[in-house]
């Protein structure tokens, strides 16, 4: 295995303060602030189209098979590692993910990169708050590859309708209510993937909501000032809580890209 020659090769620790966004960053050949401006811009809602990201895709089975400890580009790195995913057969990836998370050993090469990069993921050290607020798309990546790893034919732990609503939001960009994500709160707590679901659809509409300036917009409604409101945090704790939760639950288990 060459997860800990990965993990230090290409995560060493550095004594620098380095910009996550990697903007003006450049290392093997590869401008990383503007590689996340294109994905910014396609691999959102685009993953479905290979050839907007056709550059991208080549130069990640370049890139993914390689290590390269002279980038410090942390979230670059592991993007194009995943976007390398989406570039095999869906089959051979099923296999191999299948493979995996029978706890079996990698059976070739793909089954070692594919290991190492998804414990780069649970290894980051930077929290998924940090994550979403760099621009760097990783988990519209993954989300892209657990929708070829999922089984159709397994069985969620609630109805299809309770999912459909979040489902509609990614792929349409269609706001799920929250009047939704309270009732799969409420009905649906044993489901964990329903729950981090309803939580993060939560999450999405307290930030996209959030008054101007990060100012706690209660303060429009009554007489107390805004300088004596609490901070406007919901969308970071929310968004904790359920890094947390998974964490817990599923760290380094291949259900969070398998299971529906």
């Amino acid at each position: 295995m060459r997860i800990p020659l990965l993990l230090a090769a290409s995560f060493g620790n550095s004594a620098e303060v380095f910009d996550i966004s990697c903007e003006g960053y450049r290392s093997v050949g590869v401008d990383w602030g503007d590689l996340r401006r294109t994905f910014e811009i396609y691999a959102d809602k685009y993953l479905d189209r290979p050839q907007l990201l056709a550059k991208e895709i080549a130069l990640a089975g370049d890139y993914g098979l390689g290590y390269h400890d002279d980038n410090h580009c942390k979230l670059g790195d592991l993007c194009l590692r995943f976007l390398l995913w989406l570039a095999v057969d869906p089959g051979q990836l099923r296999a191999t993910v299948t493979t995996l998370a029978a706890g079996q050993q990698p059976a070739d090469i793909l089954g070692q990169v594919v290991q190492e990069t998804y414990t780069m993921f649970w290894n980051l050290g930077i929290s998924w708050s940090e994550i979403h607020r760099s621009g760097w798309p990783v988990f519209s990546i993954l989300a892209a590859v657990a929708d070829r790893l999922r089984d159709d034919g397994q069985d969620p732990c609630v109805p299809d309708s309770y999912l459909q609503p979040f489902v509609d939001s990614f792929d349409n960009a269609i706001m799920a209510s929250a009047h939704n994500s309270l009732a799969v709160l409420l009905e649906a707590a044993h489901c964990q993937d329903a729950v981090a679901s309803a939580l993060l659809s939560l999450a999405d509409s307290f930030r996209t909501t959030r008054w101007q300036q990060d100012r706690n917009r209660y303060y429009q409604f009554t007489a107390t000032g805004a300088e004596y409101q609490p901070p406007e945090q919901d969308a970071e704790q929310i968004l904790a809580r359920v890094e947390a939760m998974l964490r817990k639950s599923l760290q380094h288990s291949w259900r969070l890209l398998s299971s529906r």
